[in-house]
Parts: C-alpha cells; sequence; structure tokens
C-alpha cells in the first residue's frame, strides 16, 4: 500500500521547492500554496524517504499515538539535500544552451529565488553582498535590470548614486508578479 504512494517526481519536487527556502524552513501559507494540492499521506510518505536518504531534517515528522505529523518548522532540508538540488538543477543546465552576454538565467533564477525566500522582507546592503556581490557589480546591475524589464522586480531595485547604477537593497523586492512566476515554476518542475 505504502509503495503506491511513493513518487520519484514528488520527491523531487519536494526538494526543490525546499531548496528555495534552505537553509530554513518554510512558512504555513508558502506550504499550503506549494503542498495545498496534495494528499498529506502521499507527501507524508515520500518526505519519510527524503529523511531516511538523508535529505530533510529528521524531525520533520513525528508521530503521536501511532500518527505521523508533519512538523511544519522542522521541514527543511539538508545540506545533502542542497546538493542533490545543485546537481538536479546543473544536469538540466547542461542539456541547454548557454546564454553568452552578462545576462543569465541562471543569476536572475537565483535572485528570484532568493527574492521570494524572503518575501516580503527587504535585503540590507550587507546581505546583498553577501548573497550577490558588491551593489554596483555590472553584471549583477544587468540582471536586475532584466527582471526589472520582465515585471519580476521593482523598479527601483536599481538607483543612480553618483552617476553610477547601484543595487537598492530596500527597493530590490519581488513584485506580484514575480511572486507569481517564482511559485508557478516551483510548482510546474
Amino acid at each position: 500500500m505504502i509503495n503506491c504512494l511513493l513518487s520519484l517526481k514528488i520527491q523531487n519536487d519536494i526538494v526543490k521547492v525546499l531548496s528555495v527556502f534552505y537553509p530554513y524552513a518554510m512558512t504555513a501559507e508558502q506550504y499550503i500554496s506549494f503542498f495545498g494540492d496534495v494528499d498529506e499521506f502521499i507527501l507524508l510518505a515520500n518526505i519519510e524517504v527524503l529523511i531516511r536518504q538523508g535529505l530533510i531534517h529528521p524531525d520533520a515528522i513525528w508521530t503521536c499515538a501511532g500518527e505521523q505529523f508533519l512538523w511544519l518548522t522542522r521541514l527543511s532540508l539538508l545540506s545533502k539535500g542542497n546538493d542533490r538540488v545543485n546537481n538536479i538543477l546543473l544536469g538540466q543546465k547542461k542539456g541547454k544552451k548557454a546564454m553568452k552576454t552578462n545576462f543569465s538565467d541562471y543569476a536572475q533564477w537565483g535572485i528570484l529565488e532568493y527574492l521570494f525566500r524572503i518575501y516580503p522582507r527587504t535585503m540590507s546592503e550587507l546581505e546583498v553582498r553577501r548573497e550577490f556581490g558588491a551593489i554596483n557589480n555590472k553584471g549583477l546591475i544587468a540582471n536586475i535590470r532584466q527582471l526589472i524589464s520582465e515585471g519580476s522586480v521593482e523598479q527601483n531595485a536599481i538607483v543612480e548614486i553618483m552617476g553610477r547604477d547601484t543595487v537598492s537593497p530596500d527597493g530590490l523586492k519581488l513584485t506580484r508578479d514575480g511572486t507569481r512566476l517564482v511559485r508557478k515554476s516551483l510548482h510546474s518542475n
């Protein structure tokens, strides 16, 4: 019976979604947004497999009176799980033709995923530097400009300071369309 519930696709989806929030757990609202349409028994069975593989925190499922429950604040990837996602994504990248400009789909997706993970909070300058590099890095600015032009990031994410374009940590936020794009993409993968 339990084998009927197991699915490699569902397990990969769970790991991919959790990688967006790595090393943190998702909120209840985010959990419902991603997994609200999936049967709880199927989720529990697949999460249990991922726990046994050492990919998800071992306390993500707990048992009380013989019944299993999901402990949402413990539903997070371990470093091994994050490595698995990176390998999956790198495998997908090898099959695609690389872009030959400052624009990078991979970098843009990384920016979107990080902003989605911290949404609705804004970033500090130190956090921008730690996650993406210097706030006046031309490659970063080019990628954020591209995201702005696509309507995924707020217009005021790039400001001009002393004649130079610079990333504005307070302005670097997802738009409503950007949030939908990431959520939809994670659902479809």
